[in-house]
């Protein structure tokens, strides 16, 4: 019959194997992708790699804690001197040595497309990998810029959780990055309202590329919009009052304001004067309303 392992039971002699199969639930990854075995540009060819817990589970009743108390620094080999590559930077426990420690995998020279090398997963050697650093073709030092974090990505490394009850992380990065485009289709939708050559208009001061995206910019500060016609091209200027223009205040402004029954009319010349004035006015029945810069109903 099968040796079915009860653990822990008092007057029963374990092993390590039996400590790891009570603990095997727990699927690979670091504790904590802020603080555990971040990597950091450290000037030249230098990262250095924080303190941190980790678990690995080379099999499926196996686990191993990993804890590396102090960060260490690790140096990279030169940069190829023409082509381009991705390196490596991975815990790997060693099954055989039965030790874990810091190793840094060489990429592929390659000028086109570098691609990162293989990690092992195996029930012997198995990588976490922390993260990958962007070689340039003759580069002689690593800059943060160069430093992909792929703690988080469950495929290579990920956090470590619960197998029974645990949400994978990369599940949960997917689902985000689904939230993200969602929002960008929504802020294209919203932009493919005001196509080029078109005008906002809003009393609140915030800019529509905020809430539409695309670029905007700012027109007729002070001034008032007017539609161009044969005799006022688009992109000229009409002096206050509009000069040029005959007719009743009716005629010209009736479809922006209304007016009382028994306003008196007025010609846009009186009132273009009365703006060069400084004060102009609007009378019905017999009372006046002096506006500066402009009339009200």
């Amino acid at each position: 019959m099968a040796d079915i392992i009860t653990y822990p039971e008092n007057g029963i002699t374990y092993d390590a194997d039996d400590a790891s199969g009570f603990l095997s639930t727990r699927l690979s990854g670091v504790y904590s992708a802020e603080e555990d075995f971040s990597v950091t540009a450290q000037g030249g060819l230098s990262v250095q790699v924080s303190a941190g817990q980790a678990w690995v589970r080379p099999a499926r009743f196996k686990g191993r804690s990993i804890i590396m108390e102090q960060p260490t620094t690790v140096v990279l080999t030169e940069a190829d001197p023409v082509r381009s590559r991705i390196d490596r930077i991975a815990l790997r426990y060693d099954a055989a040595a039965k030790k874990t420690s810091l190793v840094v995998l060489d990429g592929t020279p390659y000028s086109a497309a570098p691609a990162a090398p293989e990690i092992s997963r195996t029930e012997l050697v198995y990588d976490l990998c922390l993260a990958e650093i962007r070689r340039p073709a003759g580069s002689t030092s690593v800059t943060a810029a160069d430093i992909t974090d792929t703690r988080a990505d469950e495929a290579i490394c990920g956090v470590m959780r619960d197998g029974v009850h645990g949400i994978p992380t990369g599940t949960l990065v997917r689902q985000f990055r689904a939230v993200i485009d969602a929002l960008k289709g929504e802020a294209a939708d919203k932009l493919g309202y005001y196509p080029v050559g078109s005008i906002y208009q809003s009393t609140d001061p915030t800019s529509p590329a905020a809430l539409f995206g695309g670029s905007w910019e700012e027109i007729a500060s002070e001034r008032v919009l007017m539609g161009a016609s044969s005799t006022h091209a688009a992109g000229t200027t009409v002096k206050a009052g509009l000069p040029n223009i005959t007719g009743t205040l009716s005629d010209v402004m009736g479809s922006f304001y209304a007016y009382p029954s028994g306003s008196g009319a007025f010609s846009v010349k009186g009132i273009g004067r009365s703006l060069e004035n400084g004060s102009p006015t609007m009378c019905t029945s017999g009372t006046a309303w002096p506006e500066k810069g402009g009339f009200e109903p």
